[in-house]
């Protein structure tokens, strides 16, 4: 996160500014794939999960709790994501599917993926 609040990329393809907002006070998480290329998952400045990378940019349309970050985890065929949804409650999207965990968070937490 730019001090602009911007999501930035960089790495080998340079240093790429996104033009996407972030939510103040939270972190993005990227991962890589083998074949080549990455996915960024990050809490956008609407509150919003989106993602950003080779494999597609956009809202995912699930809220996420306020001062939180997203995991993100390489799959074959993929990306699995892990949040904290604005429910409070644990929630992943991706390759394997997508749904609420029913396990509730402590606030201002982030969970991680591996």
């Amino acid at each position: 996160q730019a001090n602009t609040g911007e999501l930035w990329s960089i790495g080998v393809a340079g240093t790429i500014p996104t033009g996407l907002g972030m939510k103040a006070g939270t972190s993005p998480s990227i991962t890589g794939f083998s074949g080549g290329g990455y996915e960024i998952a990050f809490q956008a400045n609407t509150g919003f999960l989106w993602v950003s990378g080779t494999a597609g940019t956009g809202d995912t349309g699930f809220g996420m709790q306020n001062s939180t970050s997203p995991s993100i985890t390489a799959l074959d065929g993929g990306y699995q994501v892990a949040f904290q949804a604005n429910t409070g409650t644990l929630w992943t999207i991706g390759e394997q599917g997508r749904g609420e965990t029913k396990l509730v968070m402590a606030p201002n937490t982030s969970p991680a993926l591996r």
